[in-house]
C-alpha cells in the first residue's frame, strides 16, 4: 500500500493520547486501605473486572479512531497504476508513449487510449514529490528529450496522434543510449501501450540484447508498462491492397482494389465508401459480411493522359479515425523491364516468357544478363530481377541497391547445393519417391502473390505437382526476415518474401521445368510472374504506394512536399506526397490492424531479470481500474470506532443507573 501524503505520518504520536489522558487521569487519585471496605471490594470483585475491560476497550476504540483518522488524511492508495507509481521518486523518469495509429481506438470515455495514457502520466506525477526529472520518449519519431513536467504532455506536438507503427526494441534502445549519454541516476520507465504484439516484437533478438545492457547499468532501472487494452468498441479498416492502371481494349482504366476488415464481424451491414481520383469522390453503399469484404474498382482513365495520379478510400468514422480512409497513387504507362539471369535450359526460358507473355501488347520486355555483366545493367530502368543462377558474382551491391530502391527480386533454385545473392545458400535437393509428390496444401489468398484474382477466384495452387524441390540452407536474417506464402503438406515452404529497403525479394524452392513440377503450366507461375513485375514497376511510373516510417524520412524529409494537407510528414502522418516529381501515398501500416497482444507472462519471458511491474488499465472503464484511493475506508473504519466507543459509554450510564437505589 502507498499514500498520496505520507508527511501526515509525522502526527501519528497523537495515536497515543487517548493512552496519556487515561494514565494521567490515574495519577489524581490516590488509594487508601479502610478495613470496612475490603469486604465490599470482594463481593464486587467480578462487577470491576468488567468495568475495568470495558473502559480497556473504549481506549482502544479511541485510539483506533485517531489511528483511522491519520490513514485517511494520508489518502492511502492500493494496486492499480497509481499505486504503483506513488512509493517513491526516482532521479529520472522516462515517459514512453507509443504513438501507433492503433492508439487512436476510442473507448466508453470517448478519449483515445493514447489520451488516456497521457492522462495517466498526469496523474501519477501528480503523486510524486521532490526534484524528479521527466524525460519524454515517443514512438514515432523515436525522439527522447527532457519535458518540464507531466501535466503538459498533452499540449506538445511530440504526443500527438500518428499514423505509424511503433517499433517498441527501437524506442528501449534509444531510452538507454538516453541515459548513459546523460548520466541519469535511478530511473523509472513508464511504459504506457496497448501491447499490440507487431509493435512490441518480442520474438526479436533485440530484446535479448537490451535485456544485458540495462541489468548492466550501475543506476536502479525500474519499468513500469501501463497495459491500455483496447476497448470493445465496433471498427471498420480501409486496407489498400492494390492500385495500378492499365491499358485496354477500350482505354487505360484504374484499378482499385482495397479490403474491409471490421474487429466485430456480425450481421452483414451496409456501408457509404467514398472513391476519390484527385478531388472528386463519388459515395457507393458495399455490404460487409464476416470478418472482411473486399473492394475492387475500376475507374477509366483518359489515355492520352499519362501522368501520375492519386486518390483515397474512405469509410464513415467509427472506432478508430485513424483507419478509415486510405490514399493510393497510379502511375503513367512505363515500359515493364525484367532481367533473367538464369543457366540455359527450360527453365530458363519459362522463366523468360511468364516475366513478358505479351511484349508489346504489354509494353514488357524481359533482357537476359550473366553475373559477370551485371555492372553493364541500366539498373534505373528495371522493375524486376529474376535470379536463377548459382553464383553470386560480383553485383551483390548492385542487385541489394536495386531492391532497396524499390525493385523485385525473384529466386529460384539453382539445383545444386550452393551459395546464392544476398547472403541465401542453398541446402540439398530433395525428390519424391515413387510415384509420390510435393503438394501445396496452404497459401494466403487473400494478400501476396498467391491471392485471389479480381473476381474472387484461387489460384490452382493446390492442384500443382511438384517432383522436386530445394529449400534454403541459410539466411542473413541480419538483411530481412522471410514470410512463407506457401508450404508444403509438411510445412517447408514453398514460396517465402521479405521486404527489403522499399522493395522486396521472393524466393521459389521449386523450378518451372520437366522433371521438377508442372509450375510451367502457367495458371500460377504466369499470374505471380505478373504480380511481382507489377510491384516491381510502381517505381518506374511515377507514383508508389507505401506505409507511413521512419524509412521515408530518412531517404529526404526536406524535399518532401505534402499533397493532402499542410504540416503532414511522411514518418508520422498518412497522404500523398511529393518527391522529386514522384508521387508517394503513404498509409496506417498493415501490420497495425493485427489484433494480437502481448500478454504479461510473454513480457515477462522477455525482460527476464530487470525489475518489471506490469499494470492493466482498461481504456473505457476511465479512472476506475487506476485512481484506486481507499481513505473512504479509513473513514469509515473511523465511524465504527467512534460508534462502538459511544454504545459502551452510553452502556456504562445504564449499569450506573441500575445501581443506584430509588431511594437517593
Amino acid at each position: 500500500m502507498n499514500f498520496v501524503q505520507p508527511y501526515i505520518f509525522w502526527g501519528l504520536p497523537l495515536v497515543a493520547l487517548p493512552v496519556l489522558i487515561h494514565l494521567l487521569n490515574r495519577l489524581r487519585y490516590r488509594s487508601v486501605k479502610w478495613a470496612a471496605m475490603m469486604f465490599l471490594l470482594s463481593a464486587t470483585k467480578s462487577s470491576i473486572r468488567r468495568a475495568r475491560l470495558r473502559h480497556y476497550m473504549i481506549l482502544a476504540l479511541r485510539t483506533l479512531a485517531l489511528l483511522f483518522l491519520l490513514l485517511a488524511l494520508a489518502r492511502p492508495i492500493a494496486g492499480g497504476w497509481l499505486g504503483a507509481v506513488a512509493g517513491g521518486a526516482p532521479e529520472t523518469i522516462f515517459l514512453a508513449l507509443d504513438r501507433s495509429a492503433s492508439m487512436e481506438a476510442v473507448g466508453n470515455t470517448r478519449k483515445s487510449t493514447r489520451e488516456h495514457a497521457l492522462e495517466l502520466f498526469s496523474e501519477g506525477a501528480g503523486l510524486l514529490r521532490g526534484n524528479v526529472r521527466y524525460v519524454l520518449a515517443e514512438s514515432a519519431g523515436l525522439s527522447v528529450q527532457e519535458v518540464q513536467g507531466a501535466d503538459s504532455l498533452a499540449e506538445l506536438s511530440l504526443c500527438q496522434a500518428t499514423s505509424s507503427a511503433a517499433d517498441m526494441p527501437a524506442l528501449f534502445s534509444k531510452i538507454l543510449e538516453y541515459a548513459v549519454e546523460n548520466r541519469c541516476g535511478d530511473m523509472e520507465l513508464w511504459v504506457a501501450s496497448d501491447m499490440q504484439a507487431s509493435n512490441w516484437r518480442l520474438t526479436s533478438p533485440e530484446w535479448q540484447s537490451l535485456k544485458e545492457r540495462y541489468g548492466a547499468l550501475p543506476q536502479d532501472v525500474r519499468i513500469r508498462v501501463l497495459s491500455l487494452a483496447p476497448p470493445m468498441s465496433e471498427n471498420i479498416v480501409v486496407d489498400l491492397t492494390d492500385s495500378r492502371r492499365t491499358s485496354r481494349a477500350s482505354g487505360d482504366v484504374l484499378l482499385v482494389t482495397a479490403r474491409l476488415e471490421r474487429n466485430m464481424p456480425g450481421a452483414s451491414v451496409v456501408l457509404p465508401v467514398t472513391l476519390a481520383v484527385e478531388d472528386v469522390g463519388e459515395q457507393e453503399d458495399v455490404e460487409v459480411e464476416g470478418a472482411s469484404t473486399w473492394l475492387m474498382k475500376s475507374v477509366p482513365i483518359a489515355s492520352d493522359d499519362k501522368a501520375a495520379g492519386w486518390g483515397s478510400i474512405e469509410i464513415p468514422a467509427d472506432g478508430n479515425a485513424m483507419d478509415n480512409k486510405c490514399y493510393y497513387t497510379y502511375g503513367g504507362q512505363a515500359s515493364e523491364l525484367s532481367l533473367l539471369v538464369a543457366d540455359a535450359g527450360d527453365a530458363a526460358r519459362i522463366l523468360s516468357i511468364a516475366s513478358a507473355p505479351d511484349p508489346k501488347g504489354m509494353n514488357q520486355a524481359c533482357l537476359r544478363s550473366s553475373p559477370a555483366s551485371l555492372g553493364e545493367v541500366e539498373w534505373s530502368q528495371l522493375a524486376m530481377l529474376v535470379w536463377q543462377d548459382a553464383s553470386a558474382g560480383s553485383g551483390e551491391a548492385l542487385i541489394e541497391g536495386f531492391c532497396r530502391q524499390g525493385g523485385t527480386v525473384v529466386i529460384f533454385p539453382p539445383g545444386r547445393k550452393s551459395a546464392s545473392i544476398l547472403g541465401l545458400e542453398w541446402g540439398d535437393v530433395e525428390t519424391a519417391s515413387g510415384d509420390t509428390h510435393f503438394s501445396v496444401v496452404s497459401w494466403e489468398s487473400m494478400e501476396g502473390p498467391l491471392a485471389r484474382t479480381g473476381d474472387g477466384k484461387d489460384l490452382p495452387v493446390a492442384s500443382m505437382s511438384v517432383k522436386k524441390r530445394q529449400g534454403l540452407g541459410q539466411v542473413n536474417e541480419d538483411l530481412f526476415r522471410l514470410r512463407t506464402y506457401a508450404s508444403y503438406r509438411d510445412g517447408r515452404p514453398f514460396l517465402q518474401g521479405a521486404g527489403l529497403g522499399r522493395g522486396h525479394v521472393y524466393i521459389c524452392t521449386t523450378l518451372p521445368s520437366k522433371g521438377w513440377s508442372d509450375l510451367a503450366r502457367g495458371t500460377v507461375l504466369v499470374p505471380v510472374m505478373q504480380r511481382l513485375l507489377a510491384r516491381g514497376a510502381v517505381r518506374l511510373g511515377g507514383a508508389e504506394n507505401g506505409s507511413v516510417g521512419m524509412a521515408w524520412k530518412a531517404s529526404g524529409a526536406a524535399n518532401w512536399t505534402s499533397i493532402t494537407g499542410e504540416g503532414k510528414d511522411p514518418s508520422r502522418d498518412a497522404g500523398v506526397y511529393q518527391i522529386d516529381g514522384k508521387l508517394v501515398a503513404l498509409n496506417v501500416p498493415a501490420a497495425e490492424h493485427d489484433l494480437e497482444l502481448v500478454q504479461e507472462d510473454q513480457l515477462r519471458r522477455a525482460l527476464d531479470g530487470l525489475e518489471l511491474e506490469f499494470v492493466d488499465s482498461n481504456v473505457g472503464e476511465g479512472r476506475k481500474n487506476t485512481a484506486s484511493e481507499i481513505w473512504p475506508l479509513f473513514v469509515f473504519l473511523m465511524g465504527m470506532s467512534l460508534l462502538g466507543e459511544a454504545l459502551m459509554l452510553s452502556g456504562d450510564r445504564l449499569i450506573e443507573r441500575k445501581e443506584v437505589p430509588d431511594d437517593q
